[in-house]
């Protein structure tokens, strides 16, 4: 294993099972979204992903943090919620576009 491979590690292993959950669950868009950013992807600090993933991984971090938290939801769970018909398929596209660079990160490399 390369330092790199130990040192983007963890963030491979979170954006996987961000993945996981978005292709398994029978939740809808928004809500897979939601669940793969809070229980994963909000764990992973920015230096944790390589630097040719990080610009696209601060814009997921604003998309899913542009709406302020309301009534015991928090910003990210609000901000997933509002995400459009439109909007929500992207955002799952650009979850699965980081995870595909992140691949030659993790374990078995």
């Amino acid at each position: 294993m390369t330092t790199q491979n130990v040192r983007y590690g963890s963030a491979w292993e979170k954006f996987h099972l961000a993945v996981l959950g978005l292709a398994v669950s029978e939740d809808s868009l928004q809500q897979r979204i939601r669940n793969a950013y809070i229980l994963h992807l909000s764990l992973i600090e920015h230096d944790d992903v390589p630097e040719g993933i990080r610009e696209e991984f601060h814009s997921l971090h604003e998309t899913l943090n542009r709406i302020p938290a309301v009534a015991g939801e928090g910003s990210a769970a609000a901000s997933a919620s509002a995400l459009d018909e439109l909007e929500a398929p992207r955002v799952i596209a650009s979850i699965v576009s980081m995870y595909d660079r992140m691949t030659k990160y993790g374990p078995n490399r």
